[in-house]
């Protein structure tokens, strides 16, 4: 997420045109670093897109069950520099102690 951040404000300094897409998993938007590299970009008024992708784990611990939320920060938000959705894998998630032939 800082180096999406970097690159947005390269953009931003250079009078670009790009837009900086970066993707996350939904425990990594409820860290510290995810709020305050959002905030900055908000503030800032830095071109980057932040995308939320939560398949209700992380790694192997259930992220609302972790943090102790019925909902996560960004579930519902209707803001035009954030995108959330919910999904489910078809393949077992990493420590699963499954493993996946392709």
């Amino acid at each position: 997420m800082p180096i999406a951040l970097g690159v947005a404000l390269g953009i931003k300094r250079r009078n670009g045109k790009e837009k900086v897409w970066c993707f996350m998993g939904e425990m990594t938007s409820e860290t510290g670093v995810a709020h305050e590299c959002i905030k900055y970009a908000r503030s800032h008024g830095l071109p980057v897109h932040w995308v939320v992708e939560d398949n209700e784990k992380s790694v192997c611990t259930d992220t609302r069950k972790a943090w102790n939320l019925d909902k996560l920060t960004f579930e519902d938000v209707q803001a035009p520099d954030i995108t959330y959705y919910r999904y489910t894998s078809k393949y077992p998630h990493a420590g699963a102690g499954q493993r996946v032939q392709f």
